[in-house]
């Protein structure tokens, strides 16, 4: 161990004060700051906004691509699946879902189906403003199901990927 006054006390180095934290050998292999908690959110189940409510499968599924690709992402904190699960069918502000997850924001949204036509409508929202931040819709033929959603999260993923991780420490 080498004392305080090695380093540079009183010597004009910009040392640490006697007491401070140092920076753990996790932070110094590239971990993120404490700050980085801000770069989280939760995947809310999607609304089946359909005319005969008959989406569910389709919003499910949906929900669960997002949540599985978002939880993929390097530096991303996504809350767990069934924490987020728990407000389907509930009504409760973005504050309030976010102070009782613990994220930062919040993505939700909704599906509609006029024939073989459909309709996703997805929305991040910034927790402690309450406000919109990002939204976007998407339009596409429900030919396959599978592909649909691989291609709406992919472009969801790369969107928010820009929007919340755009100038964080790497």
């Amino acid at each position: 161990w080498l004392g305080w006054r090695q380093f540079g006390a009183g010597r004009g180095h910009d040392a640490a004060a006697p007491g401070a934290v140092a920076s753990s050998g996790a932070a110094a292999a590239g971990a993120r700051p404490a700050a980085a908690a801000a770069i989280s959110l939760a995947v809310l189940p999607l609304l089946d906004l359909s005319a005969t409510h008959d989406q569910g499968y389709f919003s499910d599924g949906m929900a669960e691509e997002l949540q599985t690709r978002l939880g993929q992402v390097p530096g991303l904190l996504v809350a767990g699946r069934s924490s987020s699960q728990s407000f389907k069918g509930k009504t409760a502000t973005v504050a309030e879902i976010g102070k009782a997850l613990a994220v930062a924001n919040v993505l939700e949204g909704s599906v509609r189906k006029d024939g073989e036509r459909l309709r996703v409508a997805v929305r991040l929202s910034n927790v402690a403003s309450g406000f919109e931040v990002w939204s976007q819709t998407y339009d596409r033929q429900l030919t396959d199901v599978f592909a649909v959603q691989d291609e709406i999260a992919d472009s969801v993923v790369e969107a928010l990927k820009l929007k919340l991780l755009a100038g964080a420490p790497a």
